[in-house]
């Protein structure tokens, strides 16, 4: 098994559930715009859910390539309602674990991305504040397939 979320550039779309701080579930769409860099990997990632009052959520993740043999780097990210988040990713046979903070240390959160085949990742992930929850996640994320160029006459 060869992971290829983030470590591979890509697009990739998402639906799902998110649930909100009462537990209602909310249906949710996802995108994600993996692109690398000589030292730097990133991600622009977009969450939409659907409620009577929609909501789309947008965050920019820099992260530090994960170096060969290694299982963990590190990640930052800002969200405009978050605020900046530092995590840290390990990566271990089928799953993904990520693991964060605000950068005030007032909001944590993990999340969970396990490898069904190169195409496709199940993510689980939560959210907090302090000890209160403040959402909670899962989605199917799929790789979009990539477009071919037509040949050049």
């Amino acid at each position: 098994m060869k992971h290829t979320f983030l470590l591979e550039p890509g697009e990739w779309l998402g639906d799902g559930t998110v649930w909100d701080a009462d537990d209602t579930p909310l249906p949710a769409q996802a995108r994600a715009a993996v692109t690398h860099a000589p030292g730097r990997w990133f991600n622009r990632a977009v969450l939409r859910t659907e409620a009577e009052a929609p909501a789309e959520l947008t965050t920019a993740y820099e992260i530090e390539p994960l170096r060969r043999d290694a299982l963990a780097t590190s990640w930052r990210a800002y969200n405009p309602a978050l605020g900046t988040l530092l995590g840290r990713l390990v990566v271990y046979d089928a799953a993904m674990l990520s693991l964060f903070r605000s950068e005030d240390g007032r909001l944590t959160g993990s999340e969970a991305l396990v490898y069904r085949n190169a195409r496709r990742y199940l993510i689980t992930g939560a959210l907090f504040d302090g000890e209160v929850k403040r959402s909670a996640w899962q989605l199917e994320l799929k790789r979009r397939a990539r477009r071919r160029r037509p040949p050049l006459d």
